[in-house]
């Protein structure tokens, strides 16, 4: 007899409030992009990094070259090593950003609008040997001893190396995003001279989109 009531009260909570809301946010995203880039021509050569438009996780916490330090004995001592960043908690970062980049790489790929760098810090495109190590040197204020060495590893160095060999630049920022309603605004970059080639702010509701721009 409970399990009856609880099926009812069940049912009327149901036909009450309607089924949850359909999310759209990866159609959206695709909705988005497909907007934005169809006016790029297929190009299949062109490096292309993507990127938020906040992209100063590795601007701060550079180690210093040189380190004059000395120990209790008045002799060298070895500093510990810097934290380093190694990105992720910027200001303008958005929990929406893996999925952005997910859908725009699989878009600019598969409709040969370019070819997307890879960010992930495992791929050290091997043909660009880049130099992920920082060299400390570190001396006695006597002068006396002084020592050498490298730094932990900074996934940082790697990002700049890969971003350095891009050809162009699309930039976005998650305005808005709701289950079925998206604010967000793209730009698309040449690397070499600087100069913003394509800019738009666009809303999407639904399968719907409108410029936003203005």
């Amino acid at each position: 007899m409970k399990r009856l009531v609880l099926a009812v009260l069940s049912l009327s909570m149901f036909v009450a409030c309607g089924p949850p809301p359909k999310v759209y946010w990866r159609e959206m995203l695709g909705k988005a992009i497909y907007d934005f880039a169809d006016p790029l021509p297929a190009n299949t050569s062109t490096k292309t990094w993507i990127h938020n438009q906040d992209d100063k996780e590795c601007d701060g916490g550079k180690p210093k070259g040189v380190e004059f330090v000395t120990s209790d004995k008045g002799g060298l001592a070895l500093p510990a090593l810097p934290s380093l960043p190694f990105g992720g908690g910027a200001s303008g970062n958005s929990k929406f950003d893996g999925l952005a980049y997910e859908v725009f790489a699989n878009y600019l790929t598969q409709k040969r609008k370019g070819r997307v760098i890879e960010q992930h810090a495992h791929n050290y495109w091997t043909e660009l040997s880049p130099v992920t190590h920082r060299q400390i040197t570190v001396i006695s204020p006597e002068n006396k001893a002084q020592a050498t060495f490298d730094t932990a590893e900074d996934l940082c160095l790697l990002e700049e190396a890969k971003k350095r060999h891009a050809e162009k630049l699309l930039a976005y920022q998650i305005l808005e995003m709701k289950n079925d309603e998206l604010l967000i605004h793209l730009r698309y970059s040449d690397t070499k001279t600087g100069l913003v080639e394509i800019s738009r702010t666009l809303r999407v509701v639904g399968m719907s989109i409108s410029d936003a721009s203005f």
